[in-house]
């Protein structure tokens, strides 16, 4: 890695939330963003830039040397960056806006717009609400 490469995390997140206000906007219900992980550019040091080979990648979390992560993920080995709250922020910004527009606002709708809905039916005839339904 070069020397004074400066991790940007701000920068990633701020294209994925500009290109998800687009795709929402445009009526695209789904949208497959980089990466997860890069597990082939892990940082290897911590607080050591010339070794963080992660500042390169497009994952949306950071691959972390063993036993370094910390938080809800440190099992893992990763750690969410901006991206990942980017994307966790507008997932539950959109669902709360579907809940929002559902006018039957129940877990499950028998009204005409239920062909309508994403989920399919269950073997009663009932539609589950609990993802995105196309109404609204």
């Amino acid at each position: 890695m070069a020397t004074g490469t400066v991790r940007d995390e701000q920068e990633q997140a701020a294209c994925i939330r500009e290109m998800l206000d687009i795709y929402d906007a445009a009526g695209v219900d789904a949208a497959c963003v980089y990466t997860f992980a890069r597990w082939d550019l892990a940082t290897t040091a911590l607080d050591d830039p010339e070794h963080d080979f992660d500042a390169a990648g497009f994952g949306v979390v950071r691959v972390l040397p063993p036993g370094a992560a910390e938080g809800p993920y440190a099992e893992l080995g990763w750690e969410p960056k901006a991206a990942f709250r980017v994307m966790a922020e507008f997932g539950q910004a959109r669902k709360e806006k579907a809940a929002e527009a559902q006018p039957c606002g129940a877990t499950s709708c028998r009204t005409a717009h239920s062909s309508t809905c994403i989920q399919p039916a269950t073997p009663t005839g009932e539609t589950s609400h609990n993802a995105l339904c196309a109404h609204g």
